[in-house]
């Protein structure tokens, strides 16, 4: 922990019990300003990085202006030993007790994840939720293979195919 807290003071931040599951917390107090700047959240999981007893490293991004860019950056970073409503509202309760009152939060992106929206949905009330489209077609893709329907397509051809569809109408 010294490499830790020499270069990146307070990184470690929560160690949170919901029941008999764990979620360690990480961000920094320049990350939870700029998450707390930034008008969406876009918020992701992972599992494949992850060993057991955790279930996935939950992520919470934001876009930061670098120069004349905006570029998006994880802000938050969650190891969950659980990825039920309770675990997802108590992470989220947890971050958002840590904010200012004046943040410029306006929605969140995410994955299809029914626990994460339910979530969401009772601690941020007013917010909207929109599906993350590179989630979407996934499924969408998972699907049509399903089916045997698939050609030989690339994952990145079908997600443009899919998003101009969409974004058309």
């Amino acid at each position: 922990m010294d490499f830790l807290d020499r270069h990146a003071p307070g990184f470690l931040l929560q160690d949170l019990e919901v029941g008999n599951r764990r979620h360690l917390i990480f961000y920094t107090d320049r990350q939870l300003q700029l998450l707390a700047k930034a008008k969406t959240w876009y918020m992701d999981g992972t599992f494949r990085c992850i060993n057991s007893p955790w279930k996935q490293l939950f992520s919470i991004h934001g876009f930061v202006k670098s120069g004349e860019r905006l570029k998006q950056i994880p802000l938050v970073f969650v190891i969950m030993s659980g990825k039920k409503k309770e675990d997802y509202y108590e992470v989220l309760r947890f971050i958002d007790r840590r904010l200012p009152e004046d943040i410029s939060l306006q929605g969140f992106v995410a994955d299809f994840e029914a626990a994460l929206w339910q979530a969401l949905k009772d601690r941020f009330p007013r917010m909207p939720i929109q599906g993350c489209v590179f989630h979407w077609t996934q499924a969408v893709f998972r699907k049509v293979q399903e089916h045997g329907l698939q050609v030989n397509i690339t994952d990145i051809t079908i997600t443009i195919i899919i998003s101009y569809w969409c974004y058309k109408r």
